[in-house]
């Protein structure tokens, strides 16, 4: 049995993977298609509320863009941008409000170039591996399903490209002069002991960019494919799609704009805290955990306000005198630029009830999320109306409404932790860094009899099993609901 995925990650995987099936069958504006596709996708449930930063300080107006084509009518009720997109992407978009976090997502995550790991030694980017896969899909006659990627120290074959590879070895060719040198540390030190990536067939091979994109992919990928795409492409996607989030999903999780902080050292408006890397980002991660864990206790007096409850968590975090979070005292944090958001723009309740409403009423953070009214279709899945505060959830923001409807998941503290780490804060399950390597994960294994604590793929069979039927009970509990 596969291990599980973090939830989200795998649904927008599967659902690109889907989109590709139908946008391969015409190279016309293949990249423009399927960014307009994914722009559909993206503003869609589950992914506004479950993957995208959203800022619910503006107004609604602020988060809508107009629809995209001719003759958008957004008041149609039977307007239905899903069926559009799967019925083509030639369709997509044609009368489909776009979300503007979605947009936003877009640039800072999926035009982003995957860079290498450090732990890869020679070994290529899942985004390379993902090329391989896509260009898998090609005429088994001219070799295409033997392709493979590989760094080597001189190009594979030195046969003169056959017709059919001609335009696959042109457009590499130009990704590799386009980056130039403008690559990762890690890459240079890779390329010069190892050799370039190479994408190999029998009888011929090109040179790869040591960095590329999701579009770098598709402009390289023969079209149209020669057979349905597999699911060993939809796996590949799954794990760039988890690359590329991973920052992302951290800043998210921490109450961070992403679009401040887009890359290591790059900020936007976010002053002079450049220093945002991913280990930096856990290190938020797990501050914030225990302020909210702090603010969720019952109270035997006063409430904590979030300033002394992330003071306290502060304290407890700052071991021997050590800097927490790259913070040398509270006072630094706290007057930081990334301390006072975290500290002021804490989680809002979705359906809590907010002034500012017309005619000087109230409206609530669902309303402001949820798309015009032909958005009000039930989820195929579940049967639940999809702009319910259950189904628009925030699951970083307001992650304990989750576990009070899941006891299954709450009152198990294996799963409990495991769902925090994968579902909610999209971290990796094997490799390094992985929840399987974690040493606060294996303590808890360890200390309960009810999961093997030397068998990882039984262990992550039992995770499973739990999880469906915590999520099946919840499911039934909303129903009823």
């Amino acid at each position: 049995m596969p291990p599980p995925r973090p939830t989200i990650v795998f649904r927008l995987a599967a659902a690109l993977h889907r989109l590709l099936q139908q946008a391969l069958s015409d190279p016309r504006d293949l990249e423009k298609r399927v960014a307009v596709g994914l722009l559909v996708i993206l503003s869609r449930e589950p992914f506004r509320s479950e993957l995208l930063f959203c800022d619910f300080d503006q107004d609604r107006e602020s988060l809508w863009l107009r629809p995209v084509g001719e003759g958008a009518d957004p008041e149609d009720p039977d307007a239905d941008p899903d069926a559009d997109a799967a019925a083509g992407p030639a369709r997509a978009g044609a009368g489909a409000w776009v979300f503007k976090p979605a947009q936003e997502y877009l640039t800072l995550v999926l035009c982003r170039r995957l860079t290498l790991a450090n732990n890869l030694m020679e070994r290529p980017t899942n985004m390379h591996l993902l090329l391989r896969h896509l260009v898998a899909h090609g005429p088994a006659a001219q070799g295409w399903p033997a392709a493979r990627v590989a760094r080597l120290p001189g190009p594979p074959s030195s046969v003169p490209p056959p017709d059919f590879f001609e335009q696959c070895a042109k457009t590499l060719e130009k990704q590799v002069h386009r980056l130039g040198t403008r690559y990762g540390p890690i890459s240079r030190e890779r390329r010069a002991v190892h050799g370039p990536i190479w994408l190999s067939l029998p009888d011929c091979a090109a040179e790869l960019a040591e960095e590329l994109t999701l579009w770098d992919c598709l402009a390289a990928t023969p079209v149209p494919p020669a057979r349905d795409l597999d699911d060993d492409l939809r796996d590949g996607l799954s794990r760039v799609l988890e690359s590329l989030n991973k920052r992302y999903g951290l800043l998210r999780s921490c109450g961070l704009d992403p679009a401040q902080w887009p890359e290591d050292g790059a900020p936007g408006d976010a002053g002079d805290e450049a220093d945002l890397s991913v280990a930096r980002l856990r290190q938020f991660q797990a501050l914030r955990r225990a302020a909210e864990a702090l603010l969720a206790r019952d109270p035997a007096g006063r409430p904590l306000t979030r300033e002394e409850a992330f003071a306290q968590a502060f304290r407890v975090l700052q071991t021997d005198g050590k800097p927490c979070a790259g913070f040398a005292t509270w006072k630094d944090f706290a007057t930081s630029t990334v301390g006072e958001r975290m500290i002021h723009r804490g989680p809002r309740s979705l359906d809590e009830a907010l002034p500012g409403g017309a005619d000087g009423g109230t409206f609530t953070l669902v309303e402001q999320l949820a798309a015009p009214e032909w958005d009000q279709d039930p989820d195929p899945e579940t049967g639940l109306m999809l702009t319910g505060p259950e189904a628009q959830l925030d699951r970083q923001s307001d992650l304990a409404y989750v576990l009070e409807h899941c006891p299954g998941i709450r009152n198990n503290p294996v799963l409990d932790w495991f769902v925090r780490a994968t579902l909610f804060d999209g971290r990796l399950i094997h490799g390094a860094g992985g929840v399987l390597d974690d040493p606060g994960f294996r303590r808890l294994v360890d200390a309960t009899a009810r999961y093997p604590a030397t068998d990882d793929e039984a262990l992550l069979s039992a995770l499973e099993r739990d999880l469906n039927e915590a999520v099946r009970y919840c499911k039934n509990r909303l129903r009823r609901a």
